[in-house]
């Protein structure tokens, strides 16, 4: 899900979509969720919680590598 307009300023919060998605993978079947150079996998996380606390993910060396600019999700 692209969050920016086409200026590149984040239009919705990505941090409450991609929490939103977490906290509803049961019904989604949801593998795991990127946001904000942070991940949240089901098969490692188990239990949902704060994207604060998400596994950081290494500096891929831009807005959108880094999913700053879109939600990542992926479903089983």
């Amino acid at each position: 899900m692209m969050i920016a307009d086409h200026g590149g300023d984040a239009t919705l919060s990505g941090k409450e979509i991609a929490e939103w998605v977490m906290n509803n993978r049961k019904s989604l079947n949801v593998k795991y969720v990127i946001w904000g150079q942070k991940i949240w996998t089901y098969s490692v996380d188990k239990t949902a919680k704060s994207w604060t606390k998400w596994r950081s993910m290494e500096d891929r060396g831009s807005l959108t590598a880094n999913h700053w600019d879109h939600v990542h999700v992926s479903y089983n």
